[in-house]
Formats: C-alpha cells, structure tokens, sequence
C-alpha cells in the first residue's frame, strides 16, 4: 500500500463517537456559544416579536384595519 492509499482510507473511515474520546470544551468555547446564541435569538425575536403583536392587535381589534 502506498501513502495514498492509506490517506484515502482514513478519509473515508468512519467516525466513531465511541472510540473518538473525550472533545474537551472549556469556558472561552462556552462563551463563544453564549454570544452565538444570544445574537441568533435576540436579533429573531427583535424582529418577530413587533409583528406577531402587530398582528394580534389586528385580530383583536377588528375596526382598525
């Protein structure tokens, strides 16, 4: 077998959770989460949270539209 064929075999082996080990995670990969999450969830409900009162207050209040 040559280089190659060894490279390609590992490429194409499949991966497995069991025999991968621990993935250590510490707290700058936590916080990268925590921003992520905060950036992701506060700029959708910034944007859907005016129109889904908007159109409550439509359905409520009918003489409006």
């Amino acid at each position: 077998m040559s280089k190659e064929d060894n490279l390609l075999e590992g490429i194409n082996k499949p991966w497995n959770a069991r025999t991968a080990g621990l993935v250590p995670h510490d707290n700058i990969y936590y916080g990268k989460c925590l921003i992520g999450g905060a950036l992701a969830c506060g700029s959708t409900h910034l944007v859907i949270t005016p129109l889904d009162v908007t159109k409550c207050n439509m359905q409520v209040n009918l003489l409006i539209c």
